[in-house]
């Protein structure tokens, strides 16, 4: 056992020398460099993937407010005028249109049908 704990510096210092001599070239690391970033790309993706399967259906979060006893806040709904400024921009119009969708669905689960009418 003493021969063991011995030897046991001498190893470590030939593999560590060992490890220094034998250096990658710059294009083995930037091969390592892009095969790790493609890793934590998928990886990102992944979670991404796995949080919009976790998320509720936007229709749904309104009824689980409502099943809660949340109260209704009528300042979280966007206003009907707000429309105006997101014409001529597809990208604005889609994220509207999103938006006054999941009003819609706030407004009836806590019986504002008459309001939905208007956003219709």
């Amino acid at each position: 056992m003493k021969q063991i704990t011995k030897l046991l510096p001498i190893i470590l210092v030939a593999l560590i020398a060992y490890g220094c001599s034998t250096g990658s070239t710059s294009e083995e690391r930037k091969k390592i460099e892009k095969m790790a970033a493609e890793e934590t790309e998928t990886r990102t993706v992944h979670d991404i993937d796995q949080l919009l399967k976790d998320l509720p259906s936007p229709s749904l979060v309104p009824f689980t407010l409502k099943s809660i006893n949340a109260e209704f806040d009528n300042d979280l709904i966007n206003d009907l005028k707000n429309f105006e400024k997101y014409k001529g921009n597809a990208d604005k119009m889609a994220m509207n249109m999103g938006v006054f969708a999941s009003d819609v669905s706030y407004l009836a689960a806590y019986g504002f049908e008459d309001v939905c009418l208007n956003y219709l």
